[in-house]
Formats: C-alpha cells, structure tokens, sequence
C-alpha cells in the first residue's frame, strides 16, 4: 500500500474498462424494438428493405377474467332479524267505526226530566228555624277592662319620636381638625341639607347608624351655600369604605379632612 505525502492511501485503479458490454445481454427485446420504422427517427432516413417481413401482432383481448361483470341483479334476502325489537312490525289492522251509546237523558226532553225531579217529599220542611233561648248575662262579663289602646300608641309614638331626635348633630367648631369625614353634598339651605341627611338616613340605616351630622356654612364666589358631612369614622380606611358602600348603590359620597 503506497501513501501520498500527507499519509493518505493511495489505491492502484484495476486495468481494463470499469463496464463492458456483455457478448450475449440476453433479456427480451420491447415491442417497439427491431422495427423498420424506428430507422426513421433514429437515422433520419428509412432503412433497406428488410430480408423477410412479418405481420403484425394480434391486438390484445381482454381474458375472461377481465370482462366487465354482469348486471346487477337485486337477490331478495332471506336474513331475519334476532331482535323483535328491531324486526319490522306489521301493519295495524284497521280499528273498527267506534259507535256513541246514546244517553236515555238527551233523549227525554228538559219538560221531562224537570216533571220527574219534582218530587214533593212526604215529610214537609220546618217554615222556621226555632231560635235558642235567651241566656241570662253574668254581671261579671260586663267588668270594665283597663284599655291599653291607649299605652300602646303612647308607646309607638315614643319610639318615633326617638327615632328623630337620636339623630346627633354637630357644629363644625366642634369637629377636631384632621379628623375624618364624608361630604354628601352642597345645600342652599340648612333645611335643604337636613331633609336629605333624612332621606339618607331611612335608605341606608345600617350605613348612617352611629353617624353625627355635620352642616357646615361656606362661601364662593359670592355665593352661601351649605355642605352635609357625616362624622364618626376611625380612620381614613374607614371613611373609604363607606363612601364605597354608598357610591355602589348611587349614592353621592365624597371621603374629606376636617380643616
């Protein structure tokens, strides 16, 4: 084994022709070989005529197996479901003319039916219902009974009148400064101011129980006006949530300092 300079193997090519064609190829020829007209378009010009001429094949048929099958034909099975559930019922016989009994009543006539059912009874009725007994009255059915109508309306006016004055009110120099407070609104008046802190009051009870009211008296512009605030949060956290609250169910409610 020979190396070049670099180390790599050098291989000696074989003598002769790396592919020969055989003598005798065998094989079969094609069907378009060996005809004289392929001369024509392989040399461009026809060639000699030929020692011996030969016919051409016969064209090929279709073998037995190959023609077309027959027509077909729709065979009648005689498969019968297992299954009743899935088996083709048969036809309902026909239901035969349902016939209307006639009633005896529509029958008679209603001067009939009225002449039979009035009967007179043998036993005639009472004319008059008897009526009970007078009793004699217990005097001490007739003890006067101490009323407490009165008490209780008494009472329920109380609790009203409770209700109104148990709200608190505060005057704004009786507020701390920084303490913490919502405002609901600015007023012309203080009457304006105090029927909405009413109305607030009977729409969100839980929220305003434990609320003082603030009005506090301000200037603009020229202009008086009044502003409702509510004092008696913790914090500002506290404040934050309740103007929360009510800005949920459209209400007006702004979180503010005390100055």
């Amino acid at each position: 084994m020979m190396r070049d300079v670099n180390g790599v193997p050098v291989i000696r090519a074989l003598e002769g022709s790396a592919r020969m064609v055989p003598d005798d190829p065998g094989g079969q020829l094609a069907m378009h070989q060996g005809l004289a007209v392929n001369s024509v378009t392989a040399d461009g010009s026809a060639a000699a005529p030929a020692d011996s001429l030969m016919l051409a094949p016969r064209i090929a048929t279709l073998s037995e197996e190959d023609q077309p099958m027959s027509t077909t034909q729709t065979v009648a099975s005689a498969y019968e479901p297992e299954n009743t559930a899935y088996a083709v019922q048969p036809e309902a016989p026909a239901l035969a003319s349902l016939t209307l009994e006639e009633d005896p009543l529509e029958l008679e006539s209603v001067e009939e039916v009225a002449s039979a059912a009035d009967v007179t009874p043998e036993t005639a009725g009472l004319a008059q219902s008897p009526r009970p007994k007078p009793r004699p009255v217990r005097m001490a059915s007739l003890a006067t009974v101490p009323s407490t109508s009165s008490a209780s309306l008494d009472g329920v006016a109380g609790d009203i009148l409770a209700a109104i004055g148990s709200t608190s009110e505060m005057s704004p120099s009786d507020v701390p400064a920084g303490a913490r407070l919502v405002q609901f609104g600015a007023f012309q008046n203080e009457e304006i101011a105090r029927s909405e802190w009413d109305r607030l009051s009977g729409r969100f009870e839980d929220l305003m129980e434990g609320k003082s009211r603030v009005i506090e008296r301000a200037e603009s512009g020229g202009t008086t006006f009044y502003r409702l605030r509510a004092y008696g949060f913790a914090d500002a956290s506290d404040a934050n949530r309740f103007c929360a609250a009510l800005t949920a169910m459209n209400a007006a409610c702004v979180p503010t300092v005390q100055r």
